[in-house]
């Protein structure tokens, strides 16, 4: 009975700080404060991270053993694999396309 109820709590704590972490990272990619995309992108994928492995770790410890913390591992594997490497690609493209990340370094070059 108290095992459930520590489970219980467990699994409340990693999913409200991994829903902490997805809402400071909507937070990050709408402020206005970043000029450059390339800072709301490192908010977004830091968000993305983090808040995909705590919500993860809190449904696997709901679920506690089976296929569905199988699928739960595979689905983390999945998108901690995909998520940096779309980040990157399009931090990327903003670096090569972007005018802003050329007067960026421009400005750093002088100092």
């Amino acid at each position: 009975m108290i095992w459930e109820w520590i489970r219980f709590g467990l699994c409340a704590l990693c999913l409200l700080t991994g829903l902490v972490f997805f809402l400071l990272a909507a937070v990050g990619v709408n402020k206005k404060c970043f000029h450059v995309v390339l800072n709301r992108i490192h908010a977004a994928s830091l968000g993305d991270t983090m808040g995909l492995l705590l919500v993860a770790i809190g449904i696997a410890i709901a679920v506690g053993s089976g296929w569905a913390l199988l699928k739960i591992v595979f689905i983390v594997a999945f998108m901690w694999f995909t998520s940096p490497v779309s980040a990157h690609l399009l931090s990327e493209v903003e670096a090569y396309t972007s005018r802003e990340v050329e007067t960026l370094e421009n400005d750093e070059d002088e100092i």
